[in-house]
């Protein structure tokens, strides 16, 4: 065939009527029939057919390869269709997509003009050149926003991919990738939509984007069932099985989400039909075909009530008996029939009825009762007309009783009926003044009615009349001391919610119980006060024996639903629900089934594989008005660490629920705070206090305490906000009016303990542990508190007893083992303290349901963070142990994985490797000096980084130049300016050694042994002690004294051998002693000290100095506890008998003048940004010194005189004063786990020198990793 062309699916033989060679002739057809097709055309056709359906397929996977960023699958797929059909339209633009995945823009380039030179359609040619001059995205910034959409938390994802394409549309082959995200997020939602709509309209062969698509509009009920429909003809067509499977898989979500009613059974059905075998969803049918039954029964019982008023008794009958047939135990329905039978003139079986309506539903059984006692005396029976507006107010079909009211209320006789039924009502919707106003006018009417004097009573307990409810109590004991014990039963229960204790509180319910002990929600409220006194094996066993019972009440199943759900036992709680007749199933109880639903399904996204936080936040997709719902799909967010997506669920609760209810407000207040955003718990409290205002009387008890607890914990998050960052003075002032309103609030007195323990005040700070501790004895976390605040003031055995005491009341908990590694910290046991910890994150894990938790032991590079300033020691070296550092924005988890890397790092043999360069100007040969050094440190520590030791091995090699080069260095140096030089004398000063140094440490007391390099001309032994206790939590003393080398030349430093007679001299080292006072407290410290020296060496006169010094920093501005900027003040003062600084024989070669005062400001920077952490500091000021006179030869009166007879034989006075300044810089880098390097360096002008330095660090750790 000359050419063959493949395009939409439609494949034909270019140049249709060339012959094929060799072909045989063909039949002509006669007249007005179809010519007949040769056996070779019709192999030919179908072979192109097939090619046809080949490329197709191919293309279609392209386009889904390319979207999943699989680049290898899509660069075989692309390369099969192109070897098909080279020069096809598609497949070309596959391509250049492909080559800029890869990075290959030249190529894509290329491909786009080969599309243009072909005509090729201008969508594709349009996107292609989109992509290329997009440009490659930033391969970082990319995988921060996938590794976010990965984690669920797909609204900061959105912003991170919004920044990486600069606001502006994404480049094709991350558009796909970029809606799913943008889909999910309240925000993005709409945009994806239409974006992804019309890429579907510009690319219907792009499977992948049609499946996107689908899936985003099930995340809205009002687009899901399109979505549906799109999802389902996915998973039946003729695509690749990857998204056939995708697409089931989404079809699957959307069901989930799908409300289990009535509605919903066909979707059940045809999912079932596909899949028999998914258990869940066999589940939820048999729940919805339940629910939709119920629904048809109540219809029944509605129509055979309203045929019952119009006397039409048989059809009557029959809606009754079809409401008995779907659940034989519905009271109204049972009781319908026994009006049927008694308006027939049947007493028998209206009586049999009556008493099955009195056992099926026991709530009514009063109403029943009445009517059989009727029927009994024979007067009369109940008139259906006010069964049915019983029935309607029982149902909630309000409109339809207030119809049926009116009706009755133009009947002669039914006023007072009239008058209790419209209570009934006004009480049912919850407006309980105008309840109260009409009950009293019934009570008026009727002053021995005994129902409606309980009803009023129970009301004005409600709305705290207790003057009028005590009358009535004192009445009903008269009429009805059963209705009378069940009165003061809920004016005890009234009282014990106004109770300022726990066990007053308790004590009112267990009176209150024994008055009325079948009443389920005084066992409930007595439950839920053992709870908050701690006491959860007693509420747990007092409500299991409530709902144990197989003949438990609906109220009594109720009860133990609503205590489950507060306790987050979902699985008791669907237990209780299955117990539940359909004569208990009351909105409430409704409301309670669907949170048990939304429960079941957070637990369903949360297992193996989970769901992303998108499936989460989907759930929040209808009106919210108790709040609980959107409190719970937040909280399952918190749990998931995404409290941006968390905030999306409340916002999308409150837009779907308008107006907003005080419950939902009040809800969201608490969700809110703990989401810790001060703004919006201010604003939905606001909410909620207006509604209240407007009316009260809807407000209970448990929402006024509950506003009043979120009140509190506002007023204690808004302080520890200020104590954090040191504003002390703020927390207090917002504590203080709190804890005179409520001072029986143990989180106030403990957050006010916290301001203490800032200020350091840790015998405060316990003071208010106790008061908290004397209100509620067994709260963890005044205990957990006490115990730290004794360990911080010293008492570490009460801080044990405190200890042992959490530990019993919380054994398996977190917090006590948090509490156990804090003792160990203030013992200074830093291996025990990380046993503790690791037990606690253990823990943690277990109480978030992960099991066994890892990831604290892989390299987290933020968790690591070295001792950033450590100075460069002689013959140690510099440094690079880990330090510890408290993030306030680090989760629970994420502290104790921090704090378990470095306890870890801290007790783990390390070394460290320094390559140490200075240079210090000055003469050659003189005062000028190259060290190059390798120190070599290994540190071995005990049971904390405390108490350590280490051995440091220095190789070290100086330089100096020759003296004898020049006349006047030669005069100065040795004994030249009288006995010259020998000829060996004239070279290069260099010397070279290997220091050792052995150091131990033990908290506040340090030792160090060592000697100068051996193989240096003179070697000295050199240590030192140092004391540093802690007078006071910010005051310390610290005491030195020791031997250390002079470094300020190679004279002072190694020594040096003398031209003019090959004696040695030099080697000086500096005996001394210092103390000083040390003050540090949180954002600034401060010092002030001084000390004496003796500094001698071998043929070098001897010498004092005197120091002092004091100064002080502040940091002026940090950033989230990761950067810091520090400014202060130094102020110094030395000064030496005798100037030494000269290297003539009996000199010592070191700087020492008479007199040097020096003012210096220093600014430092400093931080640590994942793998990087740096240090800069600079400081400049004002210096001025003095040096006296010396003569050549010091120590030789013989030598002088010989020098005075050529002079010059004296160094005369010198001084200067001016700017002096120093820098010094230090950047780290961890490379792994174990190792980090870095590099420094500084500079430093003081005196009559300067130096430059550089030092290359490593730092390698054995943490058994």
């Amino acid at each position: 065939m000359a050419g063959l062309i493949v395009s939409g699916g439609v494949a034909c033989a270019q140049d249709s009527h060339m012959a094929v060679a060799g072909a045989p002739a063909t039949a002509v057809a006669p007249p007005g029939q179809p010519a007949p097709m040769p056996p070779a055309t019709v192999a030919d056709a179908a072979h192109l057919a097939h090619a046809a359906a080949v490329l197709e397929l191919l293309l279609d996977q392209g386009y889904y390869w390319l979207g999943q960023h699989n680049l290898g699958k899509a660069h075989e797929t692309i390369q099969r269709a192109l070897s098909i059909e080279p020069d096809n339209n598609e497949a070309l633009f596959l391509q250049g997509r492909l080559q800029m995945a890869e990075g290959g823009t030249t190529q894509a380039t290329r491909t786009l003009e080969r599309l243009e030179r072909q005509g090729a359609p201008t969508g594709l040619v349009a996107q292609l050149k989109a992509q290329i001059q997009a440009g490659p995205v930033d391969p970082r910034a990319l995988a921060e926003a996938r590794a976010l959409a990965a984690s669920g938390r797909m609204m900061p994802a959105m912003f991170k991919y919004k920044a990486l394409f600069r606001n502006g549309d994404p480049p094709p082959d991350l558009a796909l990738e970029y809606y799913r995200v943008l889909g999910a997020t309240i925000l993005g939602y709409q945009e994806a939509r239409t974006r992804l709509a019309a890429w579907v309209a510009r690319n219907p062969r792009d499977i992948d984007a049609r499946l996107c698509l689908d899936r985003i509009l099930t995340y809205r009920v009002t687009s899901r069932a399109e979505g549906l429909d799109g999802l389902r003809a996915l998973a039946r067509s003729n695509v690749s099985a990857q998204i056939r499977s995708d697409a089931v898989a989404a079809w699957r979500d959307a069901l989930l989400w799908e409300p289990i009613t009535g509605q919903s059974i066909p979707l059940y059905d045809e999912w079932l039909a596909q899949h028999p075998d998914d258990t869940e969803f066999t589940i939820r049918l048999k729940k919805a075909q339940e629910t939709q039954a119920g629904v048809d029964a109540a219809n029944d019982r509605q129509q055979g009530y309203a045929l019952l008023s119009r006397h039409m008794l048989d059809a009557a009958a029959r809606e009754f008996h079809r409401a008995v047939e779907i659940d034989p135990h519905d009271p109204d329905a049972l009781g319908g029939l026994g009006l049927v039978a008694q308006a027939r003139q049947q007493p028998a079986l209206a009586r049999q009825y009556f008493l099955q309506a009195m056992q099926a539903g026991p709530d009514a059984a009063g109403h029943w009762r009445a009517a059989l006692k009727a029927l009994e005396t024979g007067s009369g029976g109940v008139d259906p007309l006010v069964a049915r507006i019983v029935q309607a107010i029982n149902a909630g079909r309000y409109d339809a009783a207030r119809a049926d009211l009116a009706t009755l209320g133009r009947r002669p006789g039914y006023g007072l009926t009239v008058l209790s039924l419209q209570a009934a009502l006004a009480r049912r919707q919850g407006d309980t003044a105008d309840a109260v106003r009409l009950y009293r006018e019934v009570v008026r009417r009727a002053p021995r009615d005994a129902g409606a004097l309980f009803s009023l009573g129970a009301l004005d307990v409600q709305v705290g009349d207790t003057t009028e409810a005590a009358d009535i109590l004192t009445r009903l004991q008269r009429l009805a001391p059963a209705m009378a014990r069940r009165l003061e039963a809920m004016m005890l229960s009234a009282q014990a919610d106004r109770a300022g204790d726990d066990d007053g509180r308790i004590a009112l319910l267990r009176r209150a119980q024994a008055l009325d002990p079948d009443d389920p929600w005084v066992r409930l409220k007595l439950a839920h006060a053992l709870d908050d006194a701690g006491d959860h094996a007693a509420a747990q066993a007092m409500m299991d024996a409530l709902t144990a019972p197989r003949n438990a009440s609906a109220q009594a199943l109720q009860a133990g639903i609503i205590y489950a759900m507060g306790r987050h036992d979902t699985a008791t709680a669907g237990a209780l629900l299955e117990r539940m007749p359909r004569t208990g199933r009351t909105p409430d109880m409704d409301r309670l089934a669907s949170l048990v639903v939304l429960d079941q399904r957070i637990a369903a996204l949360n297992h193996a594989p989970v769901a992303g936080n998108a499936a989460v936040l989907a759930l929040a997709d209808q009106p919210d008005p108790t709040g609980e719902r959107g409190m719970r799909i937040a909280a399952a967010l918190l749990a998931r660490h995404a409290p941006q997506d968390a905030r999306q669920a409340l916002a999308r609760g409150e837009s779907l629920t308008q107006p907003p209810t005080p419950a939902q407000m009040l809800a969201y207040a608490g969700t809110y705070l703990r989401l810790r955003s001060a703004f919006d718990t201010t604003r939905c409290l606001d909410a909620f206090d207006a509604m209240a205002k407007a009316r009260p009387a809807d407000v209970t008890a448990d929402q006024a305490r509950a506003r009043e607890q979120v009140a509190i914990g506002l007023a204690i998050m808004t302080a520890d906000g200020f104590d954090r960052y040191g504003r002390t003075a703020q927390a207090a002032q917002v504590l203080a009016p709190v804890l005179r309103a409520h001072p029986d609030s143990v989180e106030a007195h403990l957050a006010m303990g916290r301001v203490y323990q800032t200020r350091n005040m840790a015998t405060r700070a316990l003071e208010e542990d106790e008061t908290a501790l004397r209100l509620k004895p067994a709260n963890i976390y005044a205990l957990a508190a006490a115990a730290r605040d004794a360990g911080g003031a010293h008492h570490l055995a009460q801080a044990k007893g405190y200890a042992t005491r959490l530990a019993h009341e919380d054994p398996d908990g977190p917090m006590s083992w948090e509490v156990r590694s804090d003792i160990e910290r203030i013992e200074g046991n830093s291996r025990g303290q990380l046993a503790d910890v690791e037990h606690a994150r253990h823990a943690q894990c277990t109480l978030d349901g992960e099991g066994e938790c890892g990831g604290h032991e892989s390299f987290v590079s933020d968790y690591r963070w070295p001792l950033i300033d450590s100075e460069y020691m002689d013959l140690h070296g510099a440094t690079l142990p880990a330090s510890y550092h408290y993030i306030p924005e680090d989760d629970g988890a994420q502290a104790m994985d921090r704090q378990i890397v470095y306890l870890r790092d801290s007790v783990s043999p390390q070394f460290d490797a320094n390559t140490f360069v200075r240079s210090r100007t000055g003469v050659a040969g003189l005062g000028q000096l190259t060290e190059f050094a390798v120190p070599i440190t290994a540190t071995l520590p005990f049971e904390s980084w405390d108490h350590r030791l280490s051995f440091s091995v220095t190789p070290t090699l100086l330089f100096t130049g020759d003296p004898l080069t020049n006349a006047v260095s030669a005069h100065q140096f040795g004994t030249v300016a009288v006995n010259g030089a020998q000829p060996w004398g004239y070279h290069h000063y260099y010397t070279q050694g290997v220091g050792l140094s052995l150091n131990y440490v033990n908290r506040w007391f340090a030792a160090d042994v060592g000697s100068s390099p051996l193989g240096f001309p003179i070697t000295n032994v050199v240590g030192g002690l140092e004391f540093a206790p802690r007078l006071t939590r910010n005051l310390g003393l610290r005491i030195s004294g020791g031997r250390r080398m002079v470094t300020d030349s190679e004279l002072s430093y190694a020594g040096e051998r003398d031209p003019g007679t090959g004696k040695l001299w030099g080697g000086v080292t500096r005996l001394f002693g210092h103390g000083a006072l040390e003050w540090s407290a949180r954002g600034w410290n401060a010092y002030a000290g001084g000390g004496f020296a003796y500094l001698s060496g071998t043929n070098v006169i001897g010498n004092t100095e005197t120091e002092a010094g004091a100064g002080g920093s502040a940091t002026v501005w940090q950033d989230h506890d990761r950067q810091w900027l520090r400014v202060g003040l130094d102020l110094m003062y030395f000064g030496y008998k005798r100037n030494a600084y000269f290297f003539t024989w009996g000199q010592g070669g070191y700087f020492s003048p008479r007199q040097y005062f020096g003012a210096m400001v220093p600014v430092e920077w400093s931080g640590h940004n994942r793998r990087w952490t740096w240090f800069l500091r600079g400081e400049a000021g004002y210096q001025y010194y003095h040096s006296n006179a010396a003569p050549y030869f010091p120590t030789s009166a013989q030598l002088q005189g010989q020098a005075d007879g050529s002079p010059p034989s004296y160094y005369g006075d010198s001084g200067a004063s001016g700017l002096a300044g120093n820098m010094r810089g230090r950047l780290v880098y961890q490379l792994d786990h174990r190792l980090r390097i870095g590099l420094e360096g500084g500079y430093s002008r003081a005196g009559s020198w300067s130096e430059t330095s550089g030092m290359w660090m490593a730092h390698y750790t054995l943490d058994g990793q």
